[in-house]
């Protein structure tokens, strides 16, 4: 009986690894996920939802969301049952304005009705990821949408009662549009555009693509919306958006500039904590349960140095997204707007980790390539959830190795924008004539579409 050749136990063991390595990252987000169950009971206590409901209230009432006054919390403890203190109310003010029929609710019962309106996106979002990833069998989306539920980022959303999943949405609306071009989608996209500005000012840069992508219907069309939509919010809310625009975001931008965090994954910041010595309070496995964090490296590299360095490689890192956008044809152009989408987050300061939802339409378009990208994919999945485990890394990783392991959300950004870049560039055709010039058999099935041979 002849042996099995090299080559067999190979792909065997290949087919191992990656199993164990997407085993490992579902029993990761699976187990954080369930860690924070308690959240949602007896009613869910979301902090984050707590500053959106606030700062709603806040534009009823007429005055800023941006400070909170203590007459304001106690009329809100009084009158509708908020026990959390709320945070900081980051969002721009269209945000809080488009927010304020929850505050006809009772917190509770607002905080309910919000959770169920997050779940109720994330399933259509799944539906739209399973589309997008070429699989259309019930128990297919089934898998999918455990796998989008249980993920770090999406999960994190829902215990925050975060925001990130109108930008999913919105991303995935924006996709489809350039993937069927119509007057209907065109508008929807533009549209879709509204609520994910409101919530985040970083989709902003998303518009930027268009032009790349030569769809100037779709550009104008948004930027349209957005002037009138935004232009109407600063008319109805005009003593937030004077705080806002005037005094909040300038002191904000300043602010993560100069002191990072630690869930910062934006490359900046990363760089910040690996340079020079930090100093962070970080929650255990109970988030009433602080420790302190102490990084000290061997070395120390002045903060603007560090800054200046680091906006110099955010912008030669855009150098890849924009030749990617400028070279794909109007087949690739949904996965060159998703390449662009995480792109955007290594820029922004305060990209914490549940704004990495915004890698399941990547995630989804690639693993649609079939073979090497889905081992991207996996591998993506599995730092993402390493990512889960941030303040863990810090309690229990001294300098340099801990700010190193604070960084597995951006190795995983890295990784998949990467993999995107050579899928897009080797299934364009101009990429693929060009090594056949050069005679490079074998190039072009890298990356491969699964219906290529």
């Amino acid at each position: 009986m002849s042996k099995p050749p090299l080559k067999t136990h190979r792909r065997v063991g290949q087919r191992w690894l990656w199993g164990i390595l997407g085993g490992t990252g579902i029993l990761i987000h699976l187990g954080t996920a369930l860690l924070r169950l308690e959240t949602f009971f007896p009613y869910p206590k979301l902090m984050d939802f707590a500053a959106f409901y606030a700062g709603a209230w806040a534009v009823r009432l007429g005055v800023s969301p941006y400070e909170w006054s203590a007459e304001l919390l106690e009329r809100l403890r009084a009158e509708t049952g908020l026990s959390i203190y709320p945070p900081t109310h980051h969002s721009p003010p269209l945000w809080a304005w488009l927010l304020q029929p929850l505050t006809f609710f009772a917190f509770p019962t607002a905080a309910i009705i919000w959770l169920l309106l997050l779940l109720a996106f994330i399933i259509w979002s799944a539906m739209a990821l399973a589309q997008l990833a070429g699989y259309k069998g019930w128990k297919e989306k089934a898998v999918i949408l455990f796998l989008a539920v249980t993920f770090g980022p999406v999960f994190l959303n829902l215990t925050l009662g975060q925001n990130g999943v109108f930008l999913l949405v919105a991303a995935l609306i924006i996709g489809q549009a350039l993937r069927v071009r119509t007057w209907i989608t065109s508008l929807l996209a533009a549209l879709a555009w509204v609520p994910a500005v409101g919530a985040k000012l970083s989709p902003l840069i998303w518009i930027g693509a268009l032009p790349l992508l030569q769809r100037w219907r779709l550009f104008v069309l948004a930027i349209l919306i957005l002037l009138l939509v935004l232009g109407l919010a600063s008319l109805l809310t005009p003593t937030a958006s004077r705080d806002y625009w005037l005094r909040f975001l300038p002191e904000r931008i300043f602010s993560y500039s100069e002191e990072v965090g630690i869930d910062d994954q934006s490359l900046v910041a990363w760089l910040d904590r690996l340079g020079r010595p930090h100093t962070f309070g970080v929650p255990g496995l109970s988030v009433t349960q602080q420790h302190t964090v102490i990084w000290s490296p061997p070395w120390s590299v002045d903060p603007h140095v560090i800054r200046l360095g680091g906006y110099f490689l955010v912008a030669l890192l855009a150098l890849i997204p924009i030749a990617v956008l400028l070279r794909v044809g109007p087949a690739q152009a949904e996965g060159a707007f998703y390449l662009w989408v995480l792109y955007g987050l290594l820029i922004f300061p305060h990209t914490e980790r549940y704004n990495h939802v915004l890698l399941l339409p990547a995630m989804a378009w690639l693993w649609s390539r079939g073979g090497p990208g889905r081992t991207l994919v996996i591998l993506t999945y599995f730092l993402v959830g390493l990512s889960r485990l941030t303040h863990l890394w810090a309690i229990l990783l001294p300098a340099p190795w801990g700010p190193l392991a604070s960084g597995f959300g951006l190795y995983a950004v890295f990784l998949l924008g990467g993999g995107m870049a050579i899928s897009l560039l080797v299934n364009d055709p101009r990429f693929r004539q060009m090594y056949r010039l050069v005679d490079a058999p074998g190039v072009s099935g890298i990356f491969a579409r699964r219906d290529e041979p």
